[in-house]
């Protein structure tokens, strides 16, 4: 049977920066790795950044929908040859989500890192916030930060900003001083309080914010009067909150006369395995969405 969550969007984006060589930038987010998942997306995924020439590729988070998937050594082995192609042919990036640094049991997320695949996908060429955040080189400089998984589900299962402020505040000599004359990009699997007034002091900075895990609001694409109605707005977030903010798409922010822009990718999988199995059935109704940030434009801007 035909399913939508088989075809792949690609979001376009484009920005100039005059200082730089033409550079792109592809976004894979929220994959959700797990028993159930269906391993030919990964091969689409590769289709789709082998199609265009491609030198960076940021995973925003939730590359795993639980960690007790790598349990399971075929899984593993799969996942790891997948990730190790990346690393061959791209510059790539991972970040961790929420989902990369647990697992549920009982109704409840344990904390748990899987430090041996993470030192495996290092050891590939990969470069991991959990590890080495900042990366700099003639292009562009990236900052990787990892949240603890306190921020997700410390706040009566609400998000936590102040997590986040602190989180930046022990960082913040990191934060600052960026040449000018490379794309700056700040990678962060949750956008919810990226534009709060308070983080945006610690990332004024930067040019690019690049999240995922809002799982596009759980907005179907092709219903586009609905999306444009709704702008950046979702229908529901992964802790069930109605109608969140940064919950697709762009939005341009303007920080002490300094433009910069939150990206929030739309994510490979919308509903995750650990959601209940009546839920899942949904995912045929969604796409799988990548974004393409192509460095050659006046402004930074959606193209269709």
């Amino acid at each position: 049977m035909f399913s939508l969550d088989k075809k792949m969007i690609l979001e376009k984006y484009k920005f100039i920066k005059e200082s730089l060589p033409q550079v792109d930038v592809k976004v894979v987010s929220d994959i959700h790795y797990s028993p159930s998942f269906d391993y030919s997306k990964l091969s689409t995924i590769l289709d789709v950044l082998n199609a265009t020439p491609t030198n960076y590729v940021c995973i925003p988070g939730d590359l795993l929908d639980s960690t007790d998937v790598l349990n399971n050594y075929e899984l593993r082995i799969k996942l790891l040859d997948w990730l190790n192609y990346l690393a061959n042919q791209y510059q790539t990036f991972l970040t961790l989500g929420s989902h990369d640094i647990a697992y549920r049991q009982d109704n409840k997320w344990n904390l748990d890192y899987p430090v041996s695949f993470l030192e495996d996908v290092k050891d590939m060429g990969i470069n991991l916030g959990y590890f080495t955040p900042y990366y700099e080189d003639d292009n562009l400089i990236v900052y990787q930060l990892d949240l603890p998984l306190s921020y997700y589900y410390s706040n009566n299962g609400d998000e936590n900003v102040n997590i986040l402020i602190s989180t930046l505040e022990n960082i913040k000599e990191d934060l600052v001083n960026l040449n000018n004359k490379k794309l700056k990009i700040f990678i962060c699997h949750s956008p919810l309080f990226l534009t709060n007034e308070k983080v945006l002091e610690y990332l004024q900075e930067f040019d690019l914010l690049i999240s995922g895990h809002m799982h596009n609001g759980m907005l179907c694409p092709f219903i586009p009067s609905l999306n444009h109605i709704l702008g950046n707005y979702g229908l529901i977030s992964p802790n069930k909150k109605l109608f969140p903010d940064n919950a697709k798409g762009i939005k341009e922010i303007n920080v002490n006369n300094h433009n910069l822009y939150l990206i929030v990718s739309g994510g490979i999988t919308k509903i995750q395995d650990c959601a209940p199995k009546i839920l899942r059935w949904g995912n045929g109704a969604f796409a799988m969405q990548m974004d393409d940030i192509l460095v050659n434009g006046p402004t930074l801007k959606r193209s269709r």
